[in-house]
């Protein structure tokens, strides 16, 4: 049994994607003989699982890693997590090499369902989250108060919220997939500052607290209908009149009513099926998804910049599939088509697409090489021309015809019109997978390679950068596909620079 005063509550970092399953939702440390580590699982799913592993790292009241940021794995195993609902695991010990731990970082990295279904959770798919520090006295105050009802504190981020229970859900939802409470309710009322100044209140008058405050929580009751004594009158002509205006009144009124509530009506339809739409293109039902959209319509702009956004995800996972069924027939070309029409607003397919884009470039250009060096020049070249229409940004491609050119001079056909300066080709093409330094100011990070493109980040002079991609857009326009540092916050983000933004390190 874990003795409350032994609890220190550490700053907690934790890994979680808003579509999990399971969610860590607190990590205390036991300070005890040997030292301990204890942890809350919630279990949004509707089924149970026996086994976990879990991943920490460690730093030290000064903010460096203990173990230079080496992950430490812990299996628990013939645990139940139930289903839908709080599991608090038996602690586990650390050894004396984490005496000086003052922060966690944690992640779940697997689980076993009670079926045998392994869950793996991808540590990319996921975004890291600061738990709220939550003290033995306030815990203390905050269980005699709310009654148990509030576990933490209702949060806001950029892509989610976090609900009183712990869970944390995608922005787009209004309620909590684990409580079912209302996302304006918790954070118009339970954040981290609104609790306090209750806790606060409550301690000057207790009683005014319990009447005005603590009904946030409870549902509201419809008072009770007391019996009504009606009174029949004559059935005078002044009375019909009376009757008359009054039905009129009344017809008018639910009209009104009607027109007022048609577009919350609508448009809670509309989110609904959308809701519906995008949860079967993630299971891969695209024909259920397109019936969906057939039938929708709606007036609200936003809801018809949903809409589109739904079709056009349909249509991107439409040429993945078609791209997937290509490269397993070995047809290159068209599977490369179709894997460029795959969009950012799918970000998990979209990283696979690139991926598969790299690896088909990769197999022509072995392929052209190999033919060029075996004597068939002419035809090489034919090849690195004929790819070079369905990707113009493959700098490696490029370079490559340039020196079969060169270096065939035998070889007669019309001028292509490629970039004019070849030493830059070979410098950004050389400068991928290295590590590299921006030195303009406020260097713009951008969604995607294009100027017009959402920016997502200015990064400051002196940010370190991974140059994953280098690609042309026109003549001598340069992008990079980079993963940014930031040197003081010490945050990564993903993006696109363009190529004055940098220098190589010396």
């Amino acid at each position: 049994m874990i003795v409350l005063e032994n609890v220190k509550t550490l700053p907690t970092k934790v890994y979680i994607n808003p579509s999990d399953e399971l969610q860590i939702t607190r990590a205390d440390l036991l300070v005890s003989n040997p030292l301990s580590l204890s942890v809350d699982v919630l279990n949004i799913s509707e089924k149970n699982f026996i086994d976990l592993e879990i991943i920490c790292k460690f730093k030290n009241e000064k903010g460096d890693y203990i173990l230079g940021g080496n992950p430490i794995e812990y299996k628990i195993n013939d645990r139940l997590i139930t289903a839908s609902s709080m599991t608090y695991l038996d602690p586990f010990s650390l050894d004396f090499r984490f005496q000086d731990a003052r922060e966690v970082e944690i992640r779940i990295s697997k689980a076993i369902a009670e079926d045998g279904k392994t869950l793996i959770f991808n540590k990319e798919d996921q975004f890291i989250y600061s738990l709220p520090l939550i003290d033995l006295d306030k815990r203390r105050q905050m269980d005699e108060f709310f009654k148990d009802d509030i576990y933490t504190f209702a949060d806001n981020f950029l892509d989610s919220w976090r609900c009183v229970c712990g869970c944390i859900n995608d922005k787009d939802s209004e309620t909590c997939k684990f409580c079912s409470r209302n996302k304006y309710l918790a954070l118009n009322n339970l954040t981290q500052g609104l609790i306090d100044y209750k806790l606060a209140m409550a301690n000057e008058n207790p009683e005014d607290f319990k009447t005005k405050n603590i009904q946030i929580l409870n549902t509201i009751k419809a008072p009770k209908l007391e019996d009504r004594k009606v009174v029949v009158r004559k059935n005078s002509k002044k009375n019909r009149l009376k009757t008359f205006f009054t039905v009129v009144i009344a017809i008018l009124a639910l009209v009104f009513i009607f027109l007022l509530l048609k577009n919350p009506i609508e448009n809670f339809y509309v989110t609904s099926r959308i809701t519906r739409a995008d949860r079967l293109l993630d299971k891969g039902e695209l024909e259920k998804a397109s019936d969906i959209f057939k039938h929708l319509k709606t007036k609200d702009p936003k809801k018809q910049e949903d809409i589109k956004r739904l079709k056009r995800l349909k249509e991107s996972k439409s040429n993945y599939l078609k791209a997937e069924e290509l490269f397993e027939e070995n047809s290159l070309k068209g599977a490369l088509i179709h894997y460029k029409k795959v969009i950012k607003e799918d970000p998990d397919l979209y990283e696979k697409a690139q991926s598969q884009i790299q690896e088909i470039q990769k197999k022509f250009f072995d392929k052209i090489k190999a033919t060029y060096n075996a004597g068939h020049k002419a035809e090489a070249i034919k090849e690195a021309k004929d790819l070079i229409k369905f990707s113009p940004e493959y700098a490696d491609m490029i370079i490559l015809l340039e020196d079969m050119k060169r270096n065939s001079p035998e070889v007669k056909g019309p001028p292509v019109n490629f970039s004019e300066d070849k030493n830059k080709l070979n410098e950004f093409s050389n400068i991928r997978y290295t590590f590299q330094v921006l030195t303009k100011e406020n260097s713009k990070l951008y969604e995607s390679p294009s100027s017009t493109s959402r920016i997502l980040k200015d990064l400051p002079s002196g940010t370190e950068v991974y140059i994953y991609e280098t690609i042309i857009k026109n003549k001598n326009m340069y992008w990079l596909r980079v993963e940014a540092k930031e040197p003081e916050s010490k945050d990564v983000f993903t993006g696109w620079i363009g190529a004055d933004s940098l220098t190589s390190n010396e």
